[in-house]
């Protein structure tokens, strides 16, 4: 999926509550990734856990 279509999916699904400036880190660590699961999941790992707090 390109990074406009994830972007666009994304306001798609959460509507008024996507902040594009919000998703940029973990769209860019699961771009920069380029279909490697593994790396992509280490690289969102701490934003995950810094959004949950």
């Amino acid at each position: 999926m390109s990074l406009p279509n994830a972007e666009a999916h994304l306001a798609a699904h959460l509507g008024c509550h996507y902040v594009d400036v919000d998703w940029q880190p973990a769209l860019t660590a699961v771009m920069d990734a380029e279909g490697d699961v593994t790396t992509a999941m280490k690289a969102i790992e701490p934003l995950a856990d810094t959004a949950a707090r």
